[in-house]
């Protein structure tokens, strides 16, 4: 494994699971909201969050993003009222298939709708954007306009891969017993360093 901090990301699927069982920990993502759904508020959030602070991991939030639905600002506000952001929390975007709108050019803004209005509120955070290789490709001549800080890189399934254009922060390689695991290329203290306002 490569130099850099390593971690997992989670959802309610995973639920129970203790975070102290896994060895070589430096981080968690959990699933927070998708859409504006009441239903797909996942529950185990506050649990992941609770065991990261807990074990000193760096913590983080995503919300499952769905660009046909034209209402990015109101999916931000929906993703900031049940994470309530914080100093010390990276949150990310989760941008894929499911979720994909009418045009790569329409969903970009869209995306640059949500991290604005996030930004809007919480003037010092910053916002990553989760994609896969498709998701990437589809959105890449337009980045600029999704106002990202950071990228959270899918292929798993594949080994871990070298850096690509544009580079990775976190990459997600792999699923162990279930838990998609994920490397990053920041140390712990960059880490903080990102996440701090």
């Amino acid at each position: 494994m490569s130099s850099g901090t390593n971690g997992i990301d989670l959802s309610h699927y995973n639920h129970p699971l203790d975070l102290s069982k896994i060895a070589g920990l430096d981080f968690v993502i959990a699933k927070r909201t998708e859409g504006t759904d009441p239903a797909l508020v996942d529950t185990s959030f506050d649990s992941w969050a609770e065991q990261a602070r807990a074990h000193n991991l760096a913590f983080g939030a995503y919300h499952v993003f769905h660009a046909q639905t034209h209402n990015a600002r109101r999916q931000a506000e929906w993703f900031i009222e049940h994470v309530k952001p914080r100093s010390g929390w990276s949150l990310w975007v989760d941008y894929e298939e499911a979720g994909f709108g009418p045009s790569p050019a329409d969903d970009a803004e869209q995306l640059g709708l949500f991290n604005m209005t996030i930004k809007y509120h919480f003037h010092a955070q910053k916002t990553g954007i989760y994609t896969n290789g498709d998701g990437l490709a589809r959105i890449r001549p337009y980045l600029y306009e999704t106002n990202y800080n950071a990228l959270w890189y899918a292929t798993v399934g594949q080994p871990m891969m070298a850096q690509s254009s544009p580079p990775w922060q976190v990459h997600q390689y792999t699923i162990v017993n279930g838990i998609d695991r994920d490397h990053s290329v920041w140390s712990r203290e960059q880490w903080d360093a990102y996440t701090a306002w």
